[in-house]
């Protein structure tokens, strides 16, 4: 299966499980794949053949920004609802980085990674 990769997309958002966390936005970075056939776009050079990355990006920053979280699963749950239901693709995988979790340990982010199927 073909795979358009975007790495690190910064996302401003309000997530944290403490509302002090929450007070103000913070930036997540969104590393997504998007599982579909490309040779169609291969072949024709053209863009409505293939996912268009900006449009992509605009709507998990929307997303990302549309209301507080407390967890970055409910984030990546919902980044992956969206792009199923936007964008002809049969799978996505999403990993949101928090860059402030573990700081204090010298980590330089804690993630969660989750795939989801068209089919379920």
């Amino acid at each position: 299966m073909d795979r358009i990769l975007i790495p690190e997309l910064p996302l401003s958002c309000r997530i944290g499980v403490t509302e002090r966390e929450r007070a103000a936005e913070q930036e997540v970075l969104a590393d997504v794949e998007l599982g579909l056939n490309l040779r169609a776009a291969g072949n024709s050079d053209e863009l409505d053949e293939t996912i268009n990355y900006q449009r992509v990006g605009a709507a998990l920053v929307e997303l990302a920004r549309a209301r507080p979280r407390k967890l970055i699963e409910t984030l990546a749950e919902e980044a992956a609802t969206e792009l199923l239901g936007r964008f002809p693709v049969d799978w996505v995988r999403v990993r949101i980085k928090k860059p402030s979790a573990l700081v204090n340990f010298g980590v330089p982010y804690a993630a969660v990674e989750i795939e989801r199927r068209r089919d379920g």
